[in-house]
């Protein structure tokens, strides 16, 4: 990701769809990748949706089984009304 959609993008966040172990993780590796290309890139890891629309990239972060049907309607529906489009989404192989 690093270097197709997230190529150029100095501040990315990672918006949790709900809590996940090994968030951290993958935040750190993605800052990594990041700052191998430009070692100005940060990653914020935040469910706040305010914060994140002020990245130039926005990345879901979710696993499978982890959100509840109604945790994700409301991450929805923030989204559409935060009128920001998402560059993309990162599965995580294990919830736990």
């Amino acid at each position: 990701m690093a270097q197709g959609p997230l190529a150029g993008a100095v501040q990315v966040a990672l918006v949790p769809a709900c809590e996940l172990d090994g968030a951290r993780e993958v935040a750190n590796q993605l800052q990594a990748a990041l700052q191998a290309r430009d070692p100005a890139a940060q990653v914020l890891l935040s469910p706040d949706l305010q914060l994140a629309a002020r990245c130039n990239a926005q990345l879901l972060l979710a696993a499978p089984g982890a959100a509840s049907r109604p945790q994700l309607a409301q991450l929805q529906q923030n989204l559409l009304l935060q009128g920001r489009p998402v560059t993309g989404l990162l599965l995580l192989r294990d919830a736990s």
